[in-house]
């Protein structure tokens, strides 16, 4: 979404991440734009390694009220007061709002629950409006004139980017914008909507790569591998160069594996707990995970070296468990295994481990260029989420999916597919015609490039007693492996109703019309208008009015996957 426009803008990226989260923003004037900047100023961040990010927690106290977030979080001592005052903690909290297919992923257990008397959408609110109360004093401490900036601007001038997985869906960004809502960044109207975009982490990392030079080696024609290695995932995305117009498309559609820094952590941890657990030092586990964490991850680059983490007073030894003058010594081969079942331009907080780009430089052909930003690569994401607002590059996407219908089909005997089906025909109780119900009408197939502002229209008509006012149209998801799928009865498992079109239909033209059995009845008929290319999912109803063509926007709902 490239944006040009005629009054002051201020453009805010959020990248909530799995373990850590960071803001970027731009101000932008017609004909001038300010370079991208990062929120580099938080409570309590003295305790946290990088200036642009801070911890994903929320300790919340006996009323469900936020009382430390972020970099305060973590502060010393914190622990301690939560127990104290009965707090509980909501970390990794990000990945409850995973979509449905993506749980065999996931180790059971693995994800902490969300705090009681919370939802995820609240949880998010929550960090969401502390992040933005972070951005105001920020930019009202930090730019010229920076309280009368961010005054003119707060209403209606602040346009939000939310970046999320490469394999979250509609629903997951629908539950996002409520959350931006109910934290106050945006008013649930159709205005405040249109100020809120959402991006993939794989999308904005490409963006980001743009702004910072290292995607120039992509020539005319040649692909780019995007690795947005993260906390909680890795996001995979590959694009074309485009030279003509400067953009790029999609040659594959992006993949999301739950393998990110956080699970090389849990490794480590679940093998101390089995290593010391008939030792006086069971309890100093996630001490000592704490401290492969913050020191040992990052600088592990060969399985040849032992590694050292102190943990304890340098006046403890244990020789039987290799540990000596307070330090636990690790064989890097050991090291090595928490890293191995993470199943080229790196970018992302986990690429900044030395191992990881090694093995990847390792495992590429020859002639495959890895390479990673020099600066900071834990805010190329919110850096990336700013740079596609202002000028979108990504002008084709690749569908994920098989979409389409559920139709009512009039039954054709010389047509294969219906006769097969023949045991299913039923009477349409209006027409009196046979039909077929549940047959699949596809809208678009898995695989199609989609441009950017490419339509998908699907003819429709409904046959009622009465003069129809709006209809619901269930779009559909189809998961499994035929190729071609006829039927909802063929492979019903695997049929996902992912969102429903709510389509006003009280200015669409109607016939009225005699059934077989003499019966009148109205018959209506329109296009339902699906734009698939944009990051979002949007609708619009298309019908014949005094023969010209006319048009409505179409309300689009996510349906929760059970």
């Amino acid at each position: 979404m490239s944006h040009t426009g005629t009054s002051r803008k201020l453009v805010v990226a959020f990248d909530i991440g799995t373990t850590f989260s960071g803001v970027s923003y731009k101000i932008i004037d017609p004909g001038n734009t300010t370079n991208t900047h990062t929120v580099t100023r938080f409570p309590g961040q003295d305790h946290v390694g990088s200036t642009s990010k801070i911890p994903t927690v929320i300790w919340y106290d006996r009323e469900s009220k936020p009382a430390a977030v972020g970099a305060e979080a973590v502060e010393d001592g914190i622990a301690v007061q939560a127990e104290e005052e009965e707090w509980t903690k909501a970390a990794l909290f990000k990945l409850n709002l995973r979509p449905h297919r993506m749980n065999s992923g996931v180790t059971e257990g693995l994800i902490p629950t969300i705090p009681p008397n919370k939802t995820i959408v609240e949880v998010f609110a929550d960090f969401m409006h502390y992040l933005y109360r972070c951005t105001r004093d920020f930019i009202r401490d930090t730019e010229m004139n920076g309280k009368d900036l961010w005054d003119s601007l707060d209403r209606t001038g602040i346009h939000y980017v939310i970046t999320h997985p490469n394999g979250w869906e509609g629903l997951q960004q629908s539950q996002l914008r409520t959350s931006a809502v109910l934290a106050g960044l945006i008013p649930d109207t159709d205005e405040g909507h249109s100020r809120l975009s959402f991006v993939t982490e794989g999308e904005a990392s490409l963006h980001f790569c743009v702004q910072s030079g290292l995607a120039t080696t992509a020539k005319d024609g040649k692909g780019v591998l995007i690795v947005d290695a993260g906390g909680g995932t890795v996001d995979i995305s590959a694009y074309r160069f485009i030279e003509k117009d400067d953009s790029y498309e999609e040659i594959a559609a992006p993949q999301c594996l739950f393998h990110g820094s956080m699970f090389v952590t849990m490794r480590a941890k679940e093998y101390l707990r089995e290593f010391l657990k008939n030792s006086r030092y069971k309890d100093d586990v996630e001490t000592i995970g704490q401290r492969f964490d913050q020191n040992t991850k990052p600088i592990f680059r060969s399985g040849q070296k032992f590694y050292y983490i102190p943990f304890t007073s340098a006046s403890e030894s244990n020789p039987s468990l290799n540990i000596r003058a307070g330090q636990l010594k690790l064989e890097g081969s050991v090291v090595a295994g928490f890293f191995e079942p993470s199943n080229v331009l790196l970018v992302g907080g986990f690429s900044a481990s030395d191992w990881l780009y090694k093995r990847i430089k390792e495992a590429m052909a020859e002639n495959v260029e890895v390479s990673r930003p020099d600066r900071q690569v834990n805010k190329a994401v919110s850096d990336g989420g700013v740079s596609f607002f202002v000028d979108d590059k990504v002008k084709t996407r690749i569908a994920k999916w098989t979409y389409g219908l559920s139709a009512w089909v009039k039954y054709d005997p010389d047509n294969s597919d219906h006769k097969a089906r023949e045991d299913k025909v039923e009477t349409n109780p209006v027409t009196g015609e046979r039909i077929l119900k549940k047959m699949f009408t596809v809208i678009l197939p898995k695989g199609t490039p989609v441009q950017a502002t490419g339509e998908y229209k699907h003819k429709y008509h409904i046959t009622t007693t009465e003069r129809p006012e709006g209809k619901l149209v269930h779009i559909l998801q189809y998961d499994g492996e035929l190729e071609r799928p006829v039927s909802l009865y063929d492979d019903p498992d695997n049929f996902v109703t992912v969102c429903t079109i709510k389509a006003d239909l009280r200015n669409v033209e109607t016939r009225k019309m005699v059934s077989l059995a003499g019966k009148r009845y109205y018959y209506t008929e329109y296009y339902i208008v699906i734009l698939f290319g944009l990051t979002e999912l949007k609708a619009q109803v298309e019908w014949k009015e005094d023969g010209k063509k006319k048009r409505s926007p179409a309300k689009v709902v996510y349906v929760p996957r059970t």
